[in-house]
């Protein structure tokens, strides 16, 4: 539900929530206004979208009553149902904002939300990104079982207290923010504000204890590891990924002298082997991976190079980036047992 108010100054603002997150857009220049007080309706945001989407890029005129709004434009007329309040009102702004580069933070983050899953209604931190500051460092943290993304970066002004944040309200600000304008963020309980001279946006924070990830990064002092290209291994995972099964697994096999990968969907009887060139490998190994995890791994970094580090075909693989930089990132993806190929 969106709340319009229109003001006989000949601003209007807009704003939008659904309790968990929220956005309002102030003083929009309206022109040739023409009422006696304000006026203020609650509208449902699908239809308005839809409606103002499908009118052809013009000027367009509004009419609020008591209870509807009415869009007239050259092509017709177009009156929308409202309600009497909305559901959820957006909370008060902070009285205490700093300024922070929130826009980094978000933009970040979407290197690591691909380690989340489905809310559940169970598992809430297993669809949230975790931030942690950490001394002069900031972590990005997302798990949901059977894989882990860890971004750790320079820690940021303003970001000083935990927070857990669902992916959905994560994905929301990473597309609404803009690098060239300058934000303030402020907290109140479990809300976190951020705000510029345009438009604040509201998101409800998890309350949720996030579990010891640590505890589950594994140290390996001798690993069986590789270095690959990331963007020839990720194409040849593109193409396997047609051939695989519906758990959409792969077997990767190393030996001292080469590297090859598996895949086979036995129900349609199709399958697809090809050689993997490396730049480093030590050991020998047959593994069985999730395609997708390993994919999404690697479509999340910008590295020209990654290794890839284990110990068992039962022990967690360590994916890291290999090029020295101010920031650090580690994927842990989970194998499955080996099956048939």
């Amino acid at each position: 539900m969106i709340r319009l108010i229109i003001g006989r100054d000949g601003f209007c603002k807009i704003s939008a929530t659904n309790g968990r997150a929220g956005m309002e857009v102030k003083d929009v220049q309206a022109s040739n206004i023409i009422a006696d007080e304000n006026r203020i309706a609650f509208i449902p945001a699908d239809i308005l979208t839809r409606t103002l989407q499908g009118i052809p890029d013009q000027d367009i005129d509004l009419e609020i009553t008591a209870t509807d709004m009415i869009l007239y434009s050259s092509n017709g007329r177009y009156k929308i149902g409202g309600e009497a309040e909305l559901k959820y009102n957006f909370p008060a702004m902070p009285e205490e904002m700093k300024t922070a580069p929130v826009e980094e933070l978000f933009s970040q983050a979407q290197r690591v939300v691909f380690a989340t899953s489905k809310p559940d209604g169970l598992r809430s931190f297993a669809s949230s990104l975790y931030v942690e500051p950490e001394g002069n460092s900031l972590n990005l943290v997302c798990t949901q079982g059977t894989m882990l993304a860890k971004l750790t970066l320079p820690a940021m002004e303003g970001f000083d207290n935990k927070m857990l944040i669902e992916k959905e309200n994560v994905d929301l600000l990473a597309g609404a923010l803009s690098y060239s304008s300058v934000y303030k963020i402020g907290f109140r309980d479990l809300d976190f504000f951020v705000s510029n001279d345009y438009v604040d946006f509201f998101i409800r924070l998890n309350d949720e204890t996030y579990p010891p990830y640590k505890a589950v990064i594994p140290v390996y002092e001798k690993p069986i590891s590789f270095l690959v290209e990331r963007l020839p291994f990720l194409q040849s995972l593109k193409r396997f990924i047609s051939f695989a099964n519906h758990e959409y697994y792969f077997q990767l096999v190393m030996t001292d002298q080469s590297m090859k990968i598996y895949t086979r969907d036995t129900v349609i009887d199709k399958s697809s082997e090809e050689s993997v060139s490396t730049l480093e490998q030590n050991g020998e190994i047959k593994i069985q991976l999730n395609i997708q995890m390993v994919m999404s791994t690697l479509a999340s970094l910008t590295d020209k190079t990654v290794r890839f580090e284990m110990t068992a075909p039962n022990k967690a693989v360590l994916v890291k980036t290999d090029e020295k930089k101010d920031e650090d990132f580690l994927c842990l993806v989970m194998p499955s047992l080996i099956t048939p190929i």
